[in-house]
């Protein structure tokens, strides 16, 4: 059974390259992106919102492939996004409980790129474990009961999935690293895969069990 370790996550990024860092940052935020999407679709308020923090992520992952924008301009762009996280209430009234953990993902991404930051990949991880945590014990009967069995909940196959993503995604970023991938194919790779699991974050079958 795989188990979120902080400490030990965090170790794991400090030792990649700040462009596979970023990427793994990006991959985790690439994957809620669907609950952002259909929070501002609910919303018709929202539409502007919807373009800066999507159009943002998209941002992210050309910066990490190219390095074309200066500190000033990413800064510029993670507080634009930060003004447009929905409060966790707010998220809720709309029926997406998630679009506040997807749009401040993209918000850790960032800075983790900005900053070079092993802790603010990491948090990227850890929302969306806790994401995929959350999830488990709403949809539980247990909580219609009173009592959660914590062990049947970090055991869901929501949750495995994740932290089964995460720890895959640093293997292939050790596995690119060491045969020496520039940052095209790290972002290809990353990005072309968080793009297609993210329609499936939330499903309970397995979709990355057989991935390397």
């Amino acid at each position: 059974m795989f188990k979120f370790d902080d400490q030990q996550l965090a170790n794991d990024l400090a030792v990649l390259s700040d462009t596979s860092r970023a990427a793994f940052a990006a991959a985790c935020a690439q994957r809620l992106m669907p609950c952002w999407i259909a929070y501002t679709n609910a919303n018709q308020d929202s539409c502007e919102s919807s373009s800066v923090v999507t159009e943002g992520l998209d941002k992210l992952w050309s910066v990490i492939e190219v390095d074309d924008y200066g500190q000033t301009e990413l800064c510029i762009l993670l507080d634009e996004i930060s003004k447009r996280i929905p409060s966790e209430d707010e998220a809720w009234d709309i029926g997406v409980p998630y679009a506040e953990d997807a749009a401040s993902i993209v918000a850790y991404a960032i800075q983790a790129k900005l900053e070079n930051s092993c802790i603010a990949a990491m948090y990227c991880a850890k929302r969306a474990y806790e994401v995929a945590d959350n999830f488990a014990i709403n949809s539980t009967n247990d909580r219609a009961c009173g009592k959660l069995d914590e062990k049947k909940i970090a055991n869901s196959a929501v949750v495995q999935n994740e932290l089964r993503r995460q720890q895959r995604d640093i293997r292939k970023l050790r596995k690119l690293e060491k045969r020496g991938a520039g940052a095209h194919e790290i972002v290809s790779s990353m990005r072309n895969a968080a793009v297609a699991e993210s329609s499936s974050f939330f499903l309970r079958n397995d979709t990355t069990k057989n991935s390397s």
